[in-house]
């Protein structure tokens, strides 16, 4: 879905104006869905996290413009056991808007070799607008090859919507220096029942390029560009973004 963004606006054009997380497909941001691999600067230890911060000139989630055309402040805090349980707290706010989201995800996977699997649960939850909460389960395959290139296959389902949303995405990961790399990607997505349309077919398509550097082996900052084009199923508007966002890892 989200078909909450459906929901959501549909709530806040009913009641009193006066009362009223890049998106990044890599990441499937909030950082719900991405799958944590080793890395030589990762902390010893079972458990490993992470906390984040950025900003965004619109949330934009699954081509969807989810804080309502206003700038996104985000945090969100990542928790990996024994890189099999994963778990992340998103939260993000609208700069003058009535946007704001508390969605905590978890998921387990597996390495297999040719393809890592894992299997997640996401509530997307609106502390003030309870009735465009859902919850969407959902499979994730990715594989990484050597020459940089990656890979993903995210197939959702959506409680509350009734609904299915699939994506494929293809990432390219250069490094340009020791500390500085840049990495564009693009994914199509398709979907069934998932806008609130009852449609079947071709959802969206988007674009970015993500360009992480290490200020410290632990301490990242990434500015992001981002362009999504709504298909057959989403009746939105094309959407155009950028990011900033800075994680330090412990």
């Amino acid at each position: 879905m989200r078909t909450r963004h459906y929901l959501l606006i549909a709530t806040l054009t009913a009641i009193p104006t006066q009362l009223l997380l890049a998106g990044d497909p890599t990441t499937d941001s909030p950082a719900a869905t991405k799958t944590v691999t080793s890395d030589p600067t990762d902390p010893e230890g079972d458990f490993k996290f992470s906390l984040s911060a950025g900003y965004e000139s619109r949330h934009i989630y699954r081509g969807a413009d989810s804080s309502l055309g206003a700038a996104n402040l985000w945090q969100g805090i990542d928790v990996d056991y024994k890189d099999f349980f994963h778990f992340n707290l998103y939260h993000g706010s609208g700069l003058g808007s009535k946007y704001e989201e508390l969605t905590p995800s978890a998921y387990i996977h597996h390495d297999f070799g040719p393809v890592d699997a894992a299997f997640g649960v996401i509530w997307y939850h609106f502390p003030d607008y309870h009735s465009s909460d859902s919850v969407e389960y959902y499979l994730r395959f990715s594989h990484d090859f050597k020459n940089g290139i990656g890979t993903w296959l995210h197939v959702g389902y959506n409680q509350d919507a009734d609904g299915y949303y699939e994506e494929f995405g293809v990432k390219y990961t250069k490094d340009i220096t020791d500390k500085l790399s840049i990495s564009p990607y693009t994914a199509i997505a398709f979907s069934q029942h998932y806008r609130g349309t009852g449609d079947d077919g071709l959802d969206q398509i988007t674009v970015g390029l993500n360009a992480p550097y290490k200020i410290t082996p632990r301490l990242t900052a990434t500015p992001a560009v981002g362009l999504a084009l709504p298909m057959d199923t989403f009746d939105g508007d094309k959407e155009l973004w950028g990011a900033f966002t800075l994680s330090f890892k412990f």
